[in-house]
């Protein structure tokens, strides 16, 4: 079990889901839900329209709790519940909780690094954002993180044309691509992350809405990230969520924590 925990603490330090849960066995199976793309989209086939019809929500600071599910392509299910709290283009936070409220981890993801405490062990992991982000199916920054949570397209980009093809909504950055589908009041249905000459690809799949105020994410939100060596699927489940101004974000690695590869 302590070696599961640690390469799964090291592989899937994600926002909001990180997954030092209680562990059980389950014989779910991951479908592969990859969209069909065996390239990216070309520009013959994207409309030049004028805005893209894309609805941006406007946010500084967000915070919640969420329960959490992940199930891996070996049909392990880790369950739990994470508090959040998000700082635009600066800072995520969170803690993570198991069975009656036992709290095991805390964590902070900054534009360059994430840090993972493992508060039952007493070891710290400390990896850089690019290392981390390469297992998500996609490289992607801090901020485009922040942007999936939230709901908003993964590039604040406003160069994304529509895609007669795939009939949705298309950007293509140095290494990395975002095919969108809205809804009818243009909010995101479905978002899909493609890395540029691989197969690689992280799925967001939006449902309900949750107020946080002046805006709302979705109630429940579905990731998918699909590598050549993993597939993974994670539920998490919005109980609170707020835009009110965050004070502090407390983080610090006791002297006595070890730190681990």
């Amino acid at each position: 079990m302590r070696k599961s925990l640690n390469k799964n603490m090291r592989f899937f330090i994600i926002p909001a889901f990180i997954l030092i849960f209680t562990a059980c066995h389950s014989k779910k199976k991951l479908v592969d839900e990859r969209i069909k793309i065996d390239n990216l989209p070309k520009s013959d086939t994207t409309i030049e329209l004028k805005g893209d019809g894309i609805n941006r929500k406007s946010w500084e600071f967000f915070s919640g709790r969420m329960g959490v599910d992940f199930i891996d392509e070996s049909g392990q299910e880790l369950s739990g519940t994470v508090s959040l709290r998000m700082r635009k283009d600066s800072v995520v936070w969170f803690t993570v909780s198991v069975a009656m409220g036992i709290q095991v981890a805390k964590g902070l993801i900054t534009r360059d690094s994430v840090f993972l405490l493992d508060l039952y062990h007493r070891e710290y992991f400390k990896v850089g954002i690019a290392e981390f982000t390469k297992n998500l199916g996609a490289p992607v920054s801090l901020r485009n993180l922040q942007n999936i949570i939230i709901g908003n397209p993964v590039f604040d980009s406003l160069n994304y044309r529509y895609n007669s093809e795939y009939k949705g909504w298309f950007v293509n950055e140095t290494k990395v691509g975002n095919l969108v589908f809205v809804n009818s009041n243009s909010n995101i249905d479905s978002s899909f992350i493609l890395q540029n000459g691989t197969n690689n690809q992280l799925k967001s799949l939006y449902e309900g809405n949750k107020s946080a105020g002046a805006f709302s994410v979705a109630e429940t939100l579905f990731l998918r990230a699909f590598t050549d060596k993993k597939t993974v699927q994670i539920r998490i489940a919005f109980t609170t969520a707020s835009d009110s101004y965050i004070p502090s974000y407390p983080f610090q690695i006791p002297a006595d924590y070890k730190q681990k590869d």
